[in-house]
Formats: structure tokens, sequence, C-alpha cells
């Protein structure tokens, strides 16, 4: 079983994030105003649409631990020894998910976009989705033993 690296930069900035977090929670729950804990969990929450509660907040600190413990994560790198041989739908959704991040950074902009302009985003979409379907059923279907989702069969419909 190959082992992950720890990644001591992905854990710098996992903790850095935590951080910010625990003492933007700390803040919000002191001064009752939860606009900086809102911003650097989800991004922007408008408080009128749920309005300050002590018990919300906690959840928000919370998920923003869990976010921090999945940057670290994601950004620890591969795993250490040689690297795998990636086949084609590997390294298509490895493109997909960059495109999607692009996508995502493109629409942060502060911009005008046309009503049309969110349906290339959702193609996109739907297409990780389905590349995760395909890339994660294989190492099912290969090597744990269980039967994926097609009972009694070893290979998916497609192949």
């Amino acid at each position: 079983m190959r082992r992950h690296r720890f990644g001591t930069i992905a854990a710098l900035f996992a903790a850095v994030y935590v951080a910010a977090v625990i003492a933007s929670g700390v803040h919000a729950l002191a001064t009752g105003d939860p606009a900086l804990l809102r911003e650097i969990v989800t991004g922007g929450w408008d408080p009128d649409f749920v309005p300050y509660t002590w018990w919300v907040e906690l959840l928000m600190v919370a998920g923003g631990v869990l976010k921090g413990w999945a940057y670290w994560q994601v950004l620890r790198g591969r795993p250490a020894g040689t690297a795998a041989v990636n086949d084609r739908p590997v390294r298509l959704l490895r493109a997909a998910l960059y495109l999607s991040v692009a996508c995502t950074l493109l629409y942060r902009l502060p911009i005008p976009y046309p009503w049309w302009s969110g349906v290339p985003f959702d193609l996109l979409t739907f297409a990780v989705v389905g590349l995760f379907f395909v890339v994660l059923a294989g190492p099912c279907l290969d090597g744990c033993g269980c039967s994926g989702s097609w009972p009694g069969r070893r290979t998916p419909p497609w192949a």
C-alpha cells in the first residue's frame, strides 16, 4: 500500500486557514458580527438570509476546520514512491477539474455575464461527475473484491 507524503507546505497552508477560521469564529461569537467568518468559510453568505445565531457560527467554524483538513488532504500531493501510470480517463478527469477551477475563478470576477454563460460550466460539471464515476469504478472493480455497482459482474456495462 502506497503512503502519502505528509505535505509540510500543505499542512502550513491548512493550519493558517484553520487559524483564520477559528480567530474569525471567536470574533463572530464575541462581537455578534459573522461577516468575516462567513466570508472565509463560504465565500460570502448574506447575513439577512440566516441571521446571527451562535450555533450557526459554531457550525461554520466546524465546517471551516473540516475544510482546512480537506485542503491539507488535497494539497499534500501524490503518494510517495514511483508515479502511477495514468490512463486516459484519469487525465481527462484531471483536465476537467482544472478547467472547473478556472471557470469558478472566472465567475468570481465582477463583470456582467450573459444568461447562457453558465451552460458550459454546467456541462463541465456533468462531465466531472461522469468521469469521477468512471475513474473510481476502476479500482473498485479491479482490486477491492467488491462487486461494485454491477452485482455479479467484474466489468462495467460499457466495457
